[in-house]
């Protein structure tokens, strides 16, 4: 457990601040979507894509020529995966759409669709990343913004269910930069991904979300059974980028936990806690770095102890 203190994260940076998401992977055959992510919420002095303005270079994933793209009135998908998970991700993107709004309570500022790009193999993931200049995005298998208003993803598992994960996970990601221009701390940015990871699809590609996604949920039960799980004063200083760098298992925890708090403060009981985490949310997007403990208004030790019980009901 960690000792008392104010806890003040890194303020999200300024608006018009690049934020740049990375996506490592992990395979689960228990559920769909169950891959890992990053965020790398470094010093940039880049000015953040905008769907909404027109670019002033050609894109650069314009040299790739994708045999599979669906338009849909909030997405454009391309990949070179096949004809039928093109039509399965657009169902899937709108679907997602919509669960987004309805979650953050609003709609990306620009006027243009999204793109989502899907690569089936690494070597044209590879020369995408060195297209747009990004060498340091090899050894994850998905990032957003990669571009202005776009999102790319690579299917690193031959596996359509978990490729869909990643693209929902990298979209929400998107999605949530297209509607704020801003960066939320990396715990944050990754709980909310995490949490839209829970879905199961129907026979016709509908996705229901529940946002209990089958192995986080069994990760972090694993962890908080061995008393190993990160602690929420913890996981609130740390960035998922440089853990993705170091020790790629704690990289693995520090997601686990990410989904486990994210999902604790929107779906527990005590809604003075639930109000306590809307007000924190609020203050990020502000470009404020708030205090946890004091929006809360209980020791972080508490919430430890309560996430325990939480997590490891039915």
């Amino acid at each position: 457990m960690s000792s008392r203190c104010s806890l003040r994260p890194p303020s999200a940076p300024e608006l018009g601040a690049r934020v740049v998401l990375l996506c490592l992977s992990v395979v689960s055959s228990a559920c769909l979507g169950t891959s890992t992510r990053v965020l790398d919420d470094g010093p940039s002095s880049s000015v953040p894509p905008d769907s909404s303005s027109p670019e002033t270079e050609p894109s650069a994933s314009r040299a790739w020529d994708p045999p599979w793209q669906r338009h849909t009135p909030h997405w454009t998908f391309e990949t070179d995966h096949s004809s039928e998970l093109a039509d399965r991700v657009a169902i899937a993107l709108e679907d997602a759409y919509q669960a987004f709004a309805a979650h953050f309570g609003r709609r990306p500022l620009g006027t243009s669709a999204m793109r989502v790009l899907g690569f089936k193999a690494f070597p044209d993931y590879r020369a995408y990343c060195e297209r747009v200049g990004a060498p340091g995005q090899l050894a994850a298998t998905g990032f957003a913004p990669s571009e202005a208003g776009t999102c790319v993803c690579w299917d690193k598992h031959d596996d359509a269910d978990h490729f869909l994960g990643t693209l929902i996970h990298e979209a929400c990601h998107l999605y949530y930069v297209e509607s704020t221009r801003r960066s939320a701390p990396s715990w944050l940015a990754e709980g909310m991904a995490t949490y839209f990871e829970g879905f199961d699809a129907d026979a016709h590609g509908h996705l229901r979300f529940h946002h209990r996604p089958r192995a986080r949920l069994a990760t972090l039960r694993k962890l908080l059974a061995r008393g190993t799980a990160m602690s929420l004063h913890d996981l609130v200083h740390l960035e998922a980028n440089a853990l993705i760098n170091r020790d790629p298992q704690r990289a693995l925890a520090f997601y686990a936990a990410s989904w486990g708090y994210y999902y604790f403060f929107h779906t527990h009981p005590n809604l003075a806690w639930r109000q306590g985490f809307a007000r924190y949310v609020a203050e990020t997007e502000r470009g404020v770095a708030p205090d946890l403990e004091r929006h809360l208004g209980t020791r972080l030790e508490t919430i430890d102890a309560e996430l325990a019980r939480f997590i490891a009901r039915p």
